[in-house]
């Protein structure tokens, strides 16, 4: 068993300490002093006996202060040692204490513990009676809460079903008209290029320009267009450069439509009917840049490649440009050079059965007999034209009966102009006999320029009877008013209608009518000004009649007034 003990405090070491050598010192002291009595009382010493005396006291002393300083030697190490043992006792102390405190904790840890257990059930026991208590008084009153808490939710559960069923319904509405608008656009984009297409593909000697219906196409192309810009050019397939020459084209940036289709007809994925209409179509824009040996050139590219091909939209295109070629020839007065190229285009397709084909040949035909007529070969260009009648008078192509109705019209005024009244007329009833009730615009206008040569046939057949019979020739006259008249309401802008109107009137004696009508005449934005002044003096010369110079002389005199001034 250990003794537990307390360390003293240094002070009381160090007086334990002092006391001790005082001690020591006292001891000491009582040894060596002797009674002075006894020092008196012996007998005296010589020097000899007194340094011995000396020496002996000396030699005890060096001893006794050794024998001393072991035994303070031995006293530090057992104060050292009582030291060490205190500090030990107090380190096992100090870890005693550590130990209860600890023990102590616990234990109070676990009567805590035990009393918050006890505290909690009794405070949950309570807390569980009067929550009982309260459901109990307020059971009902929660009940229906929460029925009407149900309720809501169930009404919000359905208003959120049906909230989202038509969200849902409008999003895939909305989905599908924007799908739809997009198949829309794409739909009136396709359908656009294909009209305008179509307008590009008319011939060449056809001057009607693009039509208000088709300035929205224009526009459309122009938005599909934009969108391809910000596509890589390297990236474009033929359709691509086919939609940005249209769009260029429709708004007038011909250089660009023609850079265009030349890269169509370059595109890897272009088809072979697909290049040779871009070539086409560059050619076109070609003349109307007025690059006409260009426009030729082009032309004969198409040939080249595709001449010999077999496929019947090769063969279509390929005519197209033949006929194209053929109008740029007679327009840079290559008159004899373009004969030969429309005979080209009926050598070699005159057979074909394609509706397509045929109506290049009739066309070509029809131009045949219209440079003819220009080389003064009048006889062979009424051959041609009754050429024309005999292949296809019979077809019902629309496009086939508006080239047929335009020969006759052309044949007939061949014929008036040899003179041959007669025939002319003749010529002329047969068209309003064929179309005088077709409803095709086109058609219409064929009828409407019959009329018009049919009246100046009869107002020429009415001068060669006037010598003869005035009656006779007064009935023509008044024929002639009936048919100029109709063609008027159509043609109220065609000078050669309105200065028919002009030499009737003259003829019938109204002179103040002839000046109106001759006005309007030269006004006309169609064959008026100059070109209908030196007609109408070259009609003048036909059978002469007194009544003719008349009109001469108003005819000079409106002129001097309306040319323009130098």
């Amino acid at each position: 068993m250990k003794v537990f003990s307390l360390r003293l405090p240094a002070v009381m070491q160090q007086a334990l300490r002092a006391i001790g050598m005082v001690a020591v010192w006292v001891a000491f002291v009582g040894v060596a002093v002797v009674p002075v009595d006894s020092v008196l009382a012996a007998p005296a010493l010589t020097q000899a006996d007194l340094d011995g005396q000396k020496e002996l006291l000396q030699f005890k002393l060096d001893a006794l202060k050794e024998s001393q300083q072991k035994d303070i030697e031995n006293l530090r190490q057992r104060l050292d040692y009582v030291d060490k043992r205190v500090d030990d006792q107090n380190t096992y102390a100090g870890q005693g204490v550590d130990r209860l405190g600890i023990w102590v904790t616990v234990l109070l840890a676990i009567l805590g513990s035990i009393g918050f257990v006890t505290v909690y059930r009794r405070t949950k026991k309570e807390a569980q009676e009067a929550a009982k208590d309260w459901f109990s008084e307020n059971s009902e009153d929660l009940k229906s809460k929460v029925e009407d808490l149900q309720k809501k939710i169930g009404d919000l559960e359905r208003h959120a079903d049906f909230a989202e069923k038509k969200i849902t319904a409008e999003v895939q509405e909305i989905q599908g008209q924007a799908g739809q608008a997009k198949v829309n656009i794409a739909d009136e984009e396709a359908r656009a290029i294909e009209r305008l297409q179509k307008n590009m593909g008319k011939t060449q000697n056809s001057e009607e320009p693009l039509s208000d219906e088709k300035k929205q196409d224009a526009e459309l192309l122009k938005e599909r267009s934009d969108r391809l810009k910000r596509k890589p050019e390297s990236e474009y397939l033929f359709a691509d450069w086919n939609a940005r020459a249209l769009s260029a084209y429709s708004n007038n940036y011909f250089e660009g439509a023609a850079y265009f289709w030349l890269k169509a007809a370059e595109a890897a994925d272009a088809k072979s009917k697909d290049a040779a209409q871009a070539l086409l179509f560059r050619g076109i824009v070609q003349g109307q840049l007025g690059q006409a040996e260009a426009e030729i050139a082009t032309y004969e590219e198409v040939d080249k490649r595709y001449g010999q091909a077999p496929e019947a939209a090769l063969r279509e295109q390929v005519a197209r440009a033949l006929f194209n070629k053929g109008v740029v020839q007679g327009q840079l007065e290559k008159k004899e050079a373009a004969i030969a190229t429309y005979e080209e285009v009926d050598k070699r397709y005159g057979q074909a059965p394609e509706a397509a084909l045929r109506e290049q040949v009739a066309r070509a035909l029809l131009n045949k007999g219209v440079v003819q007529g220009q080389l003064e070969k009048k006889e062979a260009a009424i051959a041609t034209y009754e050429e024309v009648d005999k292949r296809y008078g019979q077809a019902p192509e629309a496009a086939l009966r508006e080239v047929v109705a335009r020969a006759l019209v052309s044949k007939g005024s061949r014929q008036g102009e040899l003179g041959r009244n007669e025939a002319a007329i003749v010529t002329y009833e047969e068209v309003d006999k064929r179309y005088g009730h077709a409803p095709e615009a086109a058609l219409r206008e064929q009828v409407n320029a019959a009329y018009t040569g049919l009246g100046f046939a009869w107002i020429c057949e009415a001068k060669r009877l006037w010598m003869v019979s005035a009656e006779a020739a007064k009935n023509l006259l008044l024929s002639a008013a009936g048919v100029l008249n109709r063609a008027v309401r159509a043609l109220d802008e065609n000078g050669v209608v309105l200065g028919n109107l002009a030499y009737l009137a003259c003829l019938q004696g109204d002179m103040q009518a002839a000046e109106v009508w001759f006005v309007k005449a030269l006004q006309a934005p169609d064959h008026g000004g100059e070109e209908i002044y030196r007609d109408t003096l070259k009609d003048l010369e036909i059978h002469p009649v007194p009544e003719d110079e008349n009109m001469r002389a108003l005819v000079e005199r409106l002129w001097q007034a309306h040319k323009p001034k130098a």
